[in-house]
């Protein structure tokens, strides 16, 4: 796959259509990002952090936002990319949803049923792993059937393809409102929920644009956050039920101004290796640009 830049002058820049990455779009809009130099083309990328981490691989992307533990898996097993910044420091909420009429209630019921996951590597993948870690039982691979996106998933339990699917809370409750899904339980991540990366030759060769560049994605996002009108706005934009937008609000803090705390990408190593996620090791400085 070729990059889908249209100028040289072009980075194209992916992550989910989710209110995580309000902070690129309102950059995108700013006064500041036309002083920026740089032309941005934001992708929207369905099939979350997996597709993320193989177009980040091709060329199809340059810069994204990914989840933490998927990107750490991703460049442990030779993705050609590197950690810039965190962006989001907070864990992301996932969501345990089954059909709204299955016979599953708790997380014991779990036991034995298959996982609808967007892609192996994905979030969902290695987050339906730490939830069985967790509940003290092992995941084999005909646990997991893939269903590439949310869409897929929703297909997949509708037809009893999969009976549990983890996905962002704040993204799946139209569906659990509409009653599609019937969500059991929370499993936040044990880490900081979205990393910046980008392929290691554009890093060092634009690095100073792209500090430039983030550094005015973590003003958007401290300007957001300070907006007193931010719950009305975002769930206006999204679709999203305001009381859920708030409750999203008091859990989630973005952090784009600085480097990533290389504890945070040794511990989530650690739980990954321990997993059986990661067969190798590495240095915790060798994922971070």
């Amino acid at each position: 796959m070729t990059s889908k830049a249209e100028t040289p002058n072009q980075l194209v820049v992916g992550g989910v259509a989710e209110h995580y990455n309000l902070p690129w779009h309102l950059m995108m809009e700013s006064p500041a990002y036309a002083d920026l130099g740089l032309e941005l083309k934001w992708v929207n990328t369905l099939g979350g952090t997996g597709e993320i981490a193989t177009s980040l691989a091709s060329g199809a992307l340059d810069i994204a936002t990914a989840l933490t533990e998927g990107m750490i898996a991703a460049i442990a097993a030779g993705n050609p990319s590197r950690i810039l910044r965190t962006l989001v420091s907070t864990p992301l909420q996932w969501g345990i949803h089954v059909p709204a009429d299955s016979d599953l209630y708790v997380l014991a019921d779990l036991v034995g049923h298959r996982f609808a996951i967007s892609r192996y590597g994905s979030g969902s993948h290695l987050m339906a792993h730490v939830l069985a870690d967790d509940m003290g039982f092992a995941s084999a691979d005909e646990d997991f059937v893939k269903v590439g996106n949310l869409d897929g998933a929703r297909k997949a339990l509708a037809q009893g393809d999969a009976e549990i699917f983890l996905w962002d809370r704040s993204s799946t409750s139209p569906y659990v409102a509409n009653g599609e899904f019937r969500r059991i339980g929370l499993q936040p991540t044990p880490w900081p929920s979205f990393v910046v990366t980008a392929e290691v030759d554009l890093i060092n060769e634009r690095r100073e644009e792209i500090d430039t560049m983030l550094d005015l994605v973590a003003a958007s996002a401290a300007e957001l956050a300070a907006d007193p009108d931010r719950v009305a706005y975002v769930s206006e934009r999204y679709g999203l039920d305001p009381v859920e937008v708030s409750s999203w609000f008091d859990e989630t803090q973005w952090d784009c101004a600085g480097p990533t705390d290389l504890a945070v990408i040794a511990s989530t190593q650690d739980r990954l290796v321990a997993l059986g996620l990661i067969d190798e090791p590495r240095d915790p400085a060798y994922y971070l640009a």
